[in-house]
């Protein structure tokens, strides 16, 4: 894994570096396909050309408010910068997603947290 580099030491989980990455690749291609470089769409939207290549790299998250000014810069719907990314179930995860390991220390941790807020299993 790769930590994400900003003001806090956040570790980002593969499948958020592949949405970054896919994100930003996208922002890259849209860039190009309208024959703009980093810098020539940087100076034409008054932002430094820094910002612009950060993003379009994947080294910052684009927010929600930079995918709304780039896709009105470029004349593109939004949804373009999701292309490529998987369909989300209804847990906000990858379609078909299943957690194949949960180790030791998950299971007495879940056990210790069910213990401390009282739950018990419903008799049937």
């Amino acid at each position: 894994m790769r930590y994400y580099l900003g003001m806090t030491n956040i570790q980002l989980t593969p499948a958020e570096l592949a949405t970054r990455e896919t994100i930003a690749a996208n922002l890259d291609a849209e860039l190009s396909r309208k024959r703009y470089t980093k810098r020539r769409a940087a100076l034409a939207m008054g932002l430094s050309h820094v910002y612009v290549t950060r993003r379009a790299k994947g080294q910052v998250e684009l927010s929600g408010s930079d995918m709304v000014m780039f896709a009105k810069f470029l004349n593109i719907p939004v949804t373009r910068f999701f292309v490529g990314l998987p369909d989300l179930d209804s847990n906000q995860e990858p379609a078909g997603y299943t957690l194949h390991h949960v180790d030791a220390n998950t299971t007495a941790t879940i056990e210790h947290t069910a213990n401390v807020l009282h739950f018990r299993p419903r008799a049937s």
